[in-house]
């Protein structure tokens, strides 16, 4: 069928609408609550009516998406939740929720242990978010309470997980938190080919190929690689200190950099001379990194 019929182009009135709804309920920081987390309910209506020409058994569909449990309920068909982050956490949030040890310490650096895991595991009240430990100032909460009653009507949690690799965990979940799921990961196997592995859904470039090419010069288990995630944002001070870091360590990595940092602009943030210095020790990558 044809998609744009059903999702308005980046030129139209409803798209440049969102946009700016966006920009008055979220603004930044921090970049990654908005504007997906607030403005998903506006995919609501394009993707009923995508539903009910095609007739689905059943939904799965992300967290953040806490409206498929009305679209599943309209259309008579079970909906799934889909959870990325594994059982663990999702074992650690149900617990901070239910017990809120959190509010037994006296500041933000004092540890507290969280209860009722198969594991001891210590955090502190400056590690959690906001919409945690202080619903009532965050505007994060009230999307978090969504989710929690989109997840409690739905059928069951789908986890990118599998059990070999948080055994006690995925128990924990199941028995102590008494809610369905089911491991069906890791959901990254189900790309075949190395086209599809390196790709991640962008263009393929030269970047790729010479990042592999060096890693197969090295020796195996050789290499560190170091990567913050797609939603780590580090200022220029920050980077300044890791590259340091990695040029005294003496070890040879892979460093993968978002194309934007904070506050980096135009400012050159490496030391002086840093790459001559560590050409053929160190690969930096601007963006994504080949996964293979």
């Amino acid at each position: 069928m044809a998609w744009k019929s059903v999702f308005p182009s980046s030129n139209s009135p409803a798209r440049k609408q969102a946009c700016r709804r966006a920009a008055k309920i979220c603004p930044p920081p921090p970049p990654w609550k908005c504007p997906r987390t607030f403005t998903g309910d506006l995919l609501q209506e394009p993707v009923e009516k995508l539903l009910r020409e095609n007739h689905p058994d059943a939904i799965v569909a992300g967290l953040f998406l806490w409206w498929a449990d009305d679209v599943a309920r309209k259309l008579h068909i079970p909906r799934l939740q889909f959870n990325g982050t594994g059982f663990f956490p999702m074992c650690i949030y149900h617990t901070l929720r239910e017990h809120k040890p959190y509010e037994n310490v006296e500041s933000e650096y004092e540890e507290f242990v969280v209860p009722c895991l198969p594991d001891e595991v210590k955090l502190t009240r400056r590690k959690l978010p906001e919409e945690t430990k202080d619903e009532d100032k965050s505007p994060f909460a009230e999307t978090v309470r969504k989710i929690l009653l989109s997840q409690s009507k739905s059928l069951g949690i789908i986890v990118n997980s599998f059990y070999e690799l948080e055994p006690a965990y995925a128990r924990h979940y199941r028995e102590v938190v008494g809610e369905k799921a089911w491991h069906v990961g890791p959901v990254s196997l189900f790309n075949k080919s190395n086209e599809e592995k390196t790709n991640r859904g962008l263009e393929n470039s030269s970047e790729d190929d010479n990042c592999l090419s060096w890693l197969n010069s090295k020796k195996p288990n050789s290499v560190v690689y170091v990567c913050f995630g797609s939603m780590a944002i580090f200022s220029a001070a920050q980077l300044l200190e890791i590259a340091k870091g990695l040029e005294s360590s003496g070890q040879e990595f892979v460093w993968v950099v978002r194309e934007k940092a904070k506050d980096q602009g135009k400012v050159n943030w490496l030391p002086d001379g840093f790459e001559s210095r560590i050409q053929g020790r160190g690969l930096i990558i601007n963006g994504w990194a080949p996964k293979c």
